[in-house]
């Protein structure tokens, strides 16, 4: 008797310990296997960037373009309203890994895989390329949206960037989206916590701009469009096509080209002023002197980052608001000028509401759309008084 209860305790003991071994050794296999940097997105990626290495001659992040030789064949993609889809056949006939470009998307067989800008091509157009992927890879910031590489191919110029699930402009305005887009934004409409899913948000937004900032960048372009929503509720932003570098030990740099890059009404007034000083003292833009031009400050984009922050709290856009006091159809022009206001006329902010939000948010809405430059707040202060509100409220 006593020899068969030790035979059994013997024998449950060796499955205890045969089951001890192959957990460790699964465990370790799974350590070993999926390391913590392999997520879905990441195997998903690399499956990705291997097809289009593959059919597209898909050049990975780090390599950056040349300029020279057949680089001058492709043209560079900017996505605009006017844009009609088109397809874009890969090397091989064989292949069935068929792009499609649309406006603000690019799709691999219908599965959207990223951002593409496209423009008619020009020596312009390339450097603005070039700059582009040149500052995707120096620069990484949570809040940047993750850069993956670019392609060529029949006449196609494509930079690829982690593709996020729709815009800040598709989150604010809900229009022009399609089934999917719009499934994701009430999802997200969902399960947000309101105001602060939404200071989270600008939270994100200006983290950003003070990361780039410090290293004297200018954006030049910040708007709702320009800003992508992740379902975890993260923001990131896009389009670095415009921005311009501030020397060291400068506070400002001239536009190149002595362009007004940007878009109305995110234009910062000091800008537009600039640009109509030029137009009226000069016929050409080679005229103007080294000494002269539209002077870029980082206090353009906190103007932007204003009237987007007034998009986002109030669900509408200053040229709407506008374009409602009047009966006719005003043109951009018009808008500017009521904008930017004259000898009579003060520059025009919309009226902000205390009820419908929060009073600090407004104050600091006021100044960061300040006419005056100098007293906006920096990024870095905005992100700040967004935290000390966000314990508030």
């Amino acid at each position: 008797m006593f020899n068969k209860i030790f035979k059994k305790l013997k024998f449950l003991l060796f499955v205890l310990l045969a089951f001890n071994i192959s957990t460790n050794l699964f465990s370790l296999e799974r350590k070993i296997s999926l390391p913590r940097s392999e997520s879905t997105y990441d195997l998903r990626r690399r499956s990705i960037e291997k097809t289009l290495k593959k059919d597209y001659g898909f050049i990975p992040k780090h390599d950056t373009p040349t300029g020279r030789g057949k680089d001058k064949e492709f043209r560079v993609y900017t996505p605009t309203s006017t844009i009609t889809p088109t397809e874009v056949s890969s090397s091989s006939n064989q292949t069935k890994n068929k792009l499609t470009f649309g406006i603000n998307k690019v799709l691999l067989e219908n599965e959207k895989i990223g951002c593409s800008w496209y423009m008619e091509n020009s020596e312009k157009n390339e450097f603005d390329f070039e700059k582009e992927v040149k500052f995707f890879n120096k620069i990484k910031h949570p809040n940047i949206v993750e850069y993956n590489g670019y392609l060529k191919k029949s006449g196609h110029l494509c930079i690829f960037t982690e593709p996020g699930d729709f815009s800040l402009h598709d989150y604010i305005f809900d229009d022009n989206t399609d089934k999917e887009t719009t499934k994701k934004i009430k999802l997200f409409k969902e399960q947000s916590l309101g105001i602060k899913t939404e200071i989270k948000i600008l939270k994100d937004i200006a983290s950003v701009i003070a990361y780039i900032h410090s290293l004297g960048y200018v954006h030049r372009d910040i708007k709702p469009k320009n800003v992508v929503l992740f379902a975890n509720g993260t923001a990131k932003l896009i389009d670095f096509t415009s921005y311009e570098k501030i020397p060291t030990g400068q506070d400002y740099v001239f536009a190149t080209g002595h362009t007004l890059k940007g878009t109305t009404p995110y234009k910062a007034p000091e800008n537009l002023r600039d640009f109509f000083e030029l137009n009226n003292k000069y016929e050409k833009a080679q005229d103007i002197p080294e000494n002269e031009g539209i002077k870029i400050y980082p206090a353009n984009d906190i103007f932007a980052y204003g009237i987007l922050m007034h998009d986002l709290l109030y669900k509408d856009n200053i040229v709407n608001i506008i374009q409602d006091m009047y009966e006719e159809d005003l043109s951009e022009m018009d808008f500017v000028d009521i904008i930017l206001g004259d000898q009579e006329n003060k520059p025009f902010r919309p009226e902000l509401d205390n009820n419908l939000v929060h009073e600090a948010l407004n104050n600091l809405l006021n100044k960061c759309w300040d006419d005056n430059p100098d007293n906006r707040p920096t990024a870095k202060e905005i992100v700040e008084e967004l935290e000390r509100i966000e314990q508030e409220i």
